[in-house]
């Protein structure tokens, strides 16, 4: 009887069955290969400081990917009504307006970034002796990653593209066959010297970021969307409007997401050492499973909830969120486990001695941890129903505060956690204000 059931709800929703666990065999390899590469990476950059200046590269660098004005996640919700219709002018008008949008905007940021980039003295920006890395190749370093990350934010739309479609699956073997080509480069490429390494792997980040979004763009609009090729002759002003309105909702989210989330090792690098990034790293990548596990139920389930919203199916969306909170709880003890046995875990991956595990600082990977669980499970539903007010304020508020609260209190902390402790502290709220606005929204639509 119970077994009927399952199969009957499988067989209802048949293709987000199959994503979800498309999803999750790609991205278990995927956070394999995120555990092997630390190890690499360390052993690759023979001093720890210039890998920690690696790190927060790559993680400021990556905070352009914002600039998209929320386009991304705008066209990813606006298209799933007319491809569920077969409306393939609207979808091609809404393809076409976002690229070229996305267009002027890499364009743009590439122009402004060439003129000011030789004037900048990143050695003190990063906190890093000129003597171990110089100014001139740090210049080298970050236009590369730079421009790899500017012809990423053009060729990126084809993730949002493919989540409307529902082959989540795809977006997500995109994102591992990058990573795995990086972590190959990193075992059996070793430079001999720190500059030569710091430029080597920014040229393979270029490559491997970028190729595998440029074939999958071919082959998307070679098969599911070949009636809908992006054209600048569809381009629809007024599209555009449709598309960046609901998309600066995302991008203010977006902005404040990333100055909570992503801005953890510039401020390290900067209040206390490079060196705490690698630190900081260790504790990220293991913690970070469980929200990456759990963001594989979120990401196809996303957008059909906007299918079951635009189809007036509330019933189904009211027992997804049921099933989400239960299996965030369920994460949750994981994370308790993890946190439990964490000195053992990354002794057996790093080594003895090579990460000194501090007990606080494990509570407060573990506390941010299954906080975001509990946000992701009730954003979820409220992305997919473009309900996002709720969201952008908590957030909005928690990255207004955070550097302020930092500033206050890094005087009586000697140790980087007090980066994790506050965004705690700031993300807290956001676990009772989004759900309760989800379930009184969804009261409203019986």
């Amino acid at each position: 009887m119970v077994l009927n059931k399952v199969f009957s709800k499988i067989s209802s929703n048949i293709e987000l069955f199959w994503n979800i666990i498309g999803s999750i065999g790609i991205k278990g390899l995927a956070m394999i290969i995120n555990i092997l590469s630390l190890p690499a990476y360390m052993n690759f950059f023979s001093e720890y400081e210039v890998l920690g200046v690696w790190f927060t590269i790559i993680s400021v660098l990556n905070w352009i990917l914002t600039f998209d004005l929320g386009v991304g996640n705008g066209l990813r919700n606006l298209i799933v009504k007319p491809l569920g219709i077969k409306d393939f002018i609207t979808v091609k008008q809404y393809i076409s307006t976002s690229y070229i949008t996305i267009g002027i905007i890499a364009f743009l940021l590439s122009v402004f970034f060439v003129i000011f980039n030789n004037f900048i003295n990143w050695n003190k920006i990063l906190n890093i002796d000129n003597g171990l890395l110089s100014n001139e190749t740090l210049i080298v370093s970050i236009s590369i990653i730079f421009l790899a990350v500017t012809l990423q934010l053009f060729l990126r739309l084809i993730i949002s593209i493919l989540y409307a479609l529902q082959k989540t699956a795809i977006a997500n073997f995109i994102s591992l066959f990058s990573n795995f080509s990086i972590l190959i480069c990193l075992i059996f490429f070793k430079k001999s010297s720190i500059s030569e390494s710091l430029i080597f792997i920014s040229y393979i980040y270029f490559l491997a970021i970028n190729i595998p979004l440029l074939v999958a763009t071919i082959f998307v609009f070679s098969t599911y969307l070949k009636n809908s090729r992006p054209n600048i002759r569809f381009y629809r002003k007024e599209f555009s409007v449709n598309v960046v309105g609901l998309g600066m909702k995302f991008l203010i989210i977006q902005l404040s997401l990333l100055i909570i989330n992503s801005s953890n090792e510039f401020l390290i690098s900067k209040f206390y050492s490079p060196e705490n990034v690698v630190e900081y790293q260790a504790y990220f990548r293991i913690f970070n499973l469980t929200t990456v596990l759990f963001s594989i139920l979120t990401i196809p389930i996303w957008s059909g909830i906007t299918k079951a919203f635009a189809e007036g199916r509330i019933v189904w969306i009211k027992k997804v969120q049921k099933y989400l909170n239960f299996t965030a709880t369920i994460f949750s003890f994981c994370i308790i486990f993890v946190s439990i046995y964490f000195e053992d875990i990354v002794n057996l991956w790093l080594g003895n001695g090579k990460v000194i595990a501090n007990s606080m600082t494990v509570v407060y990977f573990s506390f941010y941890s299954i906080i975001l669980l509990y946000i992701y499970s009730a954003n979820c539903i409220a992305n997919g129903i473009s309900k996002l007010k709720p969201q952008l304020f908590t957030s909005l508020i928690a990255a207004l505060i955070k550097i302020p609260l930092i500033y206050i209190l890094f005087k009586y902390f000697s140790n980087w956690n007090l980066i994790m402790l506050v965004n705690v502290l700031i993300m807290l709220p956001a676990v009772f204000v989004q759900p309760f606005v989800n379930w009184k929204y969804l009261k409203q639509h019986k």
